[in-house]
């Protein structure tokens, strides 16, 4: 976890994740082993996150969401509904582009 990531109450994360820069990670959430959270990632309240996904900088995923493994949000992306596994997102509203 580097400087000015904000972590809220009742967060699960697994082995080898990387929560960078001014990442907000709110209430609620579990997050498998391998992640990063980019510059910025906002990701809201009763989120789960599967094994090795990236949410890249500035994008904001809303609450009750689920996200694959190894799922890719991209820069600036806003999920809004549940991502499968192996998927690249990007977008506002976030859509399925690989």
């Amino acid at each position: 976890m580097l400087p000015d990531a904000v972590l809220d109450a009742a967060v699960s994360i697994g082995d080898f994740c990387s929560i960078n820069l001014n990442a907000t990670i709110s209430h609620n959430l579990t997050v498998s082993s391998f992640w990063h959270a980019a510059i910025n990632a906002e990701i809201a309240g009763g989120f789960v996150l599967g094994e090795g996904s990236f949410v890249a900088a500035s994008s904001v995923a809303l609450s009750n969401i689920k996200i694959g493994k190894w799922t890719i949000i991209g820069t600036g992306a806003v999920v809004t509904k549940d991502v499968s596994d192996y998927a690249v997102v990007y977008g506002n509203p976030a859509r399925i582009i690989k």
